[in-house]
Order: structure tokens, then sequence, then C-alpha cells
């Protein structure tokens, strides 16, 4: 088919660096309202990719947690783009005067709607108040693809069974894959290589009988 001979190479990097710098570029008002308005709406789901740290000073006023970093597969809802954002600012490299902004809409809005999960001024996060997928971590810089081919692979999957299958996808896809695919079109070759591994894995099991 057509869509097989996508050429990776040739599609834009997605990794969280280069996203986080489209979604600093300034837009006109009016979408940026439509963002903050989809992120406020959205009932989020989000993905745990990377672990929070927990730190336990001499007393108990020394402890501090962070958020764990997330996505929402929904509406890409995420904490991610926080260091980057610092890592910009402090370059010294006059972004903000072409056209950028300091921080992305993702980083405003986390903020937002987790406002009353900060405490101790901030020092502290509650995470149990993040509605996970899964309590496991998955590295990928678009757990939003993964989650829309899950479900499409298994669409009563409940929770769980959907982030194995995301997990099972990640495990499979190439360096390209992982840095460059950004719409289930461009993920063809990728769902062919899962139900490949499936067939094999029953076959497997078939012998074993």
């Amino acid at each position: 088919g057509f869509m097989n001979e996508i050429d990776l190479k040739q599609l834009p990097i997605n990794h969280d660096f280069s996203q986080c710098m489209r979604k600093l570029r300034k837009t006109s008002y009016e979408l940026e309202l439509q963002r903050k308005e989809e992120i406020r709406k959205c009932n989020h789901l989000f993905v745990k990719l990377k672990e929070c740290e927990e730190c336990y000073g001499m007393d108990s006023t020394d402890y501090y947690r962070t958020a764990h970093e997330v996505e929402c597969v929904h509406c890409g809802l995420t904490n991610k783009f926080v260091i980057i954002e610092e890592l910009v600012e402090d370059s010294h490299f006059n972004f903000y005067l072409l056209g950028h902004n300091r921080r992305t809409i993702e980083t405003q809005m986390f903020e937002e709607v987790f406002k009353n999960s900060y405490a101790r001024e901030g020092k502290s996060f509650n995470n149990s108040d993040i509605n996970l997928i899964s309590g496991e971590c998955l590295r990928t810089c678009h757990p939003n693809l993964l989650y829309l081919l899950a479900i499409q692979i298994n669409p009563n999957g409940s929770y769980q069974e959907i982030f194995d299958i995301m997990k099972k996808l990640n495990s499979l896809e190439t360096s390209q894959e992982r840095i460059r695919l950004q719409t289930v079109e461009q993920a063809n070759e990728l769902i062919e290589r899962y139900y490949k591994t499936l067939n094999q894995q029953n076959n497997i099991k078939i012998l074993i009988k």
C-alpha cells in the first residue's frame, strides 16, 4: 500500500525538545483560548513518563516530592516541558524576541489543573490526584499515538490491557519511529509488526499444547 512507503526520515523529528519548541511558538489569542478550553474540558487519562523524585531531609519540613512526569493521552496536557523551558530560558538565547513564549500552554495549564495538588508552597505534589492509566512508567514521546493504536487493536480493553499493548508497541518501535511517528496513518508498519509477533507467539503456544 501507499502508506507503507512513508519514508520516516522525511518526517519531522517529534521528540520532547522539538515538541516543546513547536509549543513555545506564539499563536493567535483565539487558538490559545481554544487549546486551554480543550484541556479544561478533557477527562484526563495520564501515562507516567517518569517517576517523581522524593527527597527526605533532616526533618519533616525538608521533605519534598515532585510531580510524576506525565502526559494525557486525550488532550496532551503534560508537565514534561518544564525542564526544557528552563534550559531555554537559561541559555541567554534571545528566543522570546523571535515570536516565542517563555512557557508552553501545557505547563501553564498543568499548574492550573493541579493547583490544589501542590502542598507546602509547591514543594510537595500529591501524585494520587493524577488519573494514571498504569502505575508503571513508559518512556515515550507520543503516548497519545500509542494509546490510539492500542484502542484500535483492543477497543474494549481495560486500562491495564490497553497499557500492555502500548508497552508492546513501544518495544517494537524502531529508533526512527520513536522520534518521528505522529499519526496513526504513519504507524502501519508498526501495527503489522505487532500482529506478526502476536501470531508468532500464538503459534508457539499452539505448538506447546
